[in-house]
């Protein structure tokens, strides 16, 4: 199914529509098994009359395209999440992702803003997945998985074992990518250190090193950042 509001980037569903919509995909006897939204852009109030009447957006796969907005009002039953073609994938820092979700999927992103610091916005999910597109996206979601941004580390993204990158070209930020990696690893062997849940390890609690790490497409690298890769991630693949 897809619901599709036109190429208008500035048209925002307000209030009342935002629940009609909502009661509406309710009104479908079975559970959307993969319900498509492009470029749906809910206002602040949209969210807020949604929330008052206790309705969400459910299906098991959601697809979100050019617009993210939606993320705050899918259910916590959806599955997996797909993203396409959004160049504001800066806002994955600051809107909660459904609780139930497994999989993340960024197709052809990017982002305009310059990174920040996250909000404190946890995602249980466990796969991420980045096709084609820019390395300001992969940016943000490698700090969301754990690399360090102003000698601050946070991993959000705690659980994420699995990441795999699908390149257009060169694109894969190394430094970043190691930092990443490290992190992860570093915070996982903390768990079992005394005073884990003091207040300078709470953000890493629960953090699980990263064992799938897939690269198609990417720029080449040598023997030694091959080597490095597979001694820290179980199943590397760079090809």
């Amino acid at each position: 199914m897809t619901i599709s509001c036109g190429t208008v980037r500035n048209d925002r569903i307000y209030g009342a529509r935002a629940v009609t919509l909502c009661q509406a995909l309710e009104a479908v006897p079975r559970r959307i098994p993969c319900l498509t939204l492009d470029n749906l852009r809910l206002s602040d109030s949209g969210l807020a009359s949604m929330n008052k009447a206790g309705v969400k957006i459910g299906a098991d796969q959601v697809i979100l395209c050019i617009s993210i907005d939606a993320l705050a009002a899918i259910d916590d039953d959806c599955q997996t999440i797909v993203i396409e073609q959004c160049d504001s994938v800066h806002d994955l820092q600051s809107i909660s992702l459904p609780s139930s979700s497994k999989s993340l999927e960024l197709d052809g992103c990017g982002s305009k803003e310059p990174r920040r610091v996250p909000d404190a916005r946890m995602w249980d999910g466990d796969t991420v997945t980045i096709t084609n597109s820019h390395s300001s996206c992969i940016e943000i979601i490698l700090h969301l998985l754990g690399a360090p941004f102003n000698d601050r580390v946070c991993s959000l993204w705690r659980r994420v074992t699995t990441l795999k990158l699908v390149a257009n070209g060169d694109f894969v930020p190394l430094t970043l990518l190691k930092a990443m990696i490290t992190s992860r690893q570093g915070a996982a062997g903390q768990n079992n250190l005394p005073g884990k849940n003091d207040e300078v390890n709470v953000e890493l609690e629960g953090v699980r090193p990263l064992m799938v790490f897939h690269v198609h497409g990417g720029q080449h690298i040598t023997h030694e950042e091959r080597a490095w890769f597979k001694e820290r991630v179980k199943d590397f693949v760079w090809r």
